[in-house]
């Protein structure tokens, strides 16, 4: 048995965005991502809004349809768009468990907590008797610190946090071996996320998930994730695990997002803002799509898409910086204060 999981190849996702025929645009939300996913193994998609993190949590489990692109799930092909294999869904769906960020919309209101929960139950035929069924509910609820009085209850009845582990319970009442966590902490404060997060460890290492963990929130990554994926404008442009991606970043994109981050250590420090807009996704874009936004770039990252250079075994970024012929360029001031304080703690 391998130990890789989940393995994506050059996925595509595409909406259509007007036009007819030859005119006809689209929104090039996911282009050529790639990336795997070990058993039990956390890995964390990160970027601002808009780069595509979301879509390609939802894309994997064909709440899109993909537009290109291969996924493998624990050696079987899900999908391969250009080979026009798709295998039916509903045993990967429960496998594949999804945990969204708003549980105001993933809840039905005209339905209690335990009929939420049964529900999933019922779909994957996971209970032979009422008695079951009912058992499975409880087990849920509890795992997620909650009891069987909130069963009977409603949706509404809860706070954001506590609709939250609903939300989670009934993603893991389907026995899943991987959850895709889209932004589960974003809407709650900072104690809710904490306990949230909490529990999303605990019930990783009792089921021994693999988890697929999309945030804008580095903090949150760099304390669930075991690696972690750098998306820009549908792209991953840095990969590898969180000491190489935070101790040491090697794509500008990376540099940026680090740096927009308060330092202890630097007095008077304004927070940095990166400047300009992500690219318009309705055309090709042409060169590396961070260049327009980097005070660093390179003449050629403007006419020719980089590859991949590999930092190491487990680290690769997409940047032109990478390649032996480029010049030498100094990251900026928050990234070597990070690294000296890497430094420091190792000595």
């Amino acid at each position: 048995m391998s130990d890789t999981l989940v393995q994506v190849e050059h996925l595509q996702q595409y909406f259509p965005a007007g036009g007819y025929g030859k005119n006809k645009k689209y929104i090039q939300a996911v282009d050529d991502v790639s990336f795997t996913i070990e058993r039990g193994e956390t890995l964390g998609l990160v970027g601002e809004s808009g780069c595509g993190k979301t879509t390609t949590g939802r894309t994997l489990l064909r709440l899109y349809e993909p537009t290109g692109g291969r996924f493998v799930y624990d050696g079987e092909t899900v999908f391969d768009v250009e080979k026009k294999i798709f295998a039916p869904m509903l045993p990967y769906r429960k496998k594949m468990q999804i945990v969204f960020q708003d549980p105001y919309a993933s809840l039905d209101p005209r339905m209690t907590v335990g009929d939420i929960i049964g529900e999933a139950i019922d779909v994957h035929k996971l209970a032979n008797s009422k008695q079951e069924r009912y058992d499975i509910i409880i087990e849920m609820l509890r795992r997620v610190g909650l009891n069987s009085e909130h069963a009977n209850r409603y949706p509404h009845e809860f706070s954001g946090g506590m609709r939250q582990r609903i939300v989670i319970a009934t993603a893991i009442a389907a026995d899943p071996e991987v959850l895709i966590c889209d932004g589960p902490t974003t809407a709650l404060d900072v104690t809710l996320q904490a306990q949230i997060l909490q529990l999303l460890r605990r019930i990783q290492r009792k089921m021994g998930l693999s988890v697929i963990f999309i945030t804008h929130d580095l903090g949150v990554v760099a304390n669930i994730a075991d690696r972690v994926a750098v998306m820009y404008a549908g792209d991953i442009v840095e990969i590898g695990t969180c000491e190489e991606v935070f101790y040491d970043p090697k794509h500008p994109y990376t540099w940026a997002l680090l740096s927009s981050l308060p330092q202890l250590g630097i007095k008077g420090q304004d927070l940095y803002a990166i400047k300009g807009t992500p690219p318009n996704l309705f055309n090709k874009i042409r060169g590396d799509a961070f260049a327009p936004r980097n005070p660093q770039a390179l003449k050629i990252d403007f006419e020719h898409r980089p590859p991949y250079f590999e930092v190491s075994p487990t680290h690769k970024a997409r940047t032109w910086l990478l390649d032996p012929r480029a010049p030498k360029i100094e990251p900026p001031e928050v990234i070597r204060h990070i690294r000296e304080i890497k430094r420091g703690g190792a000595q």
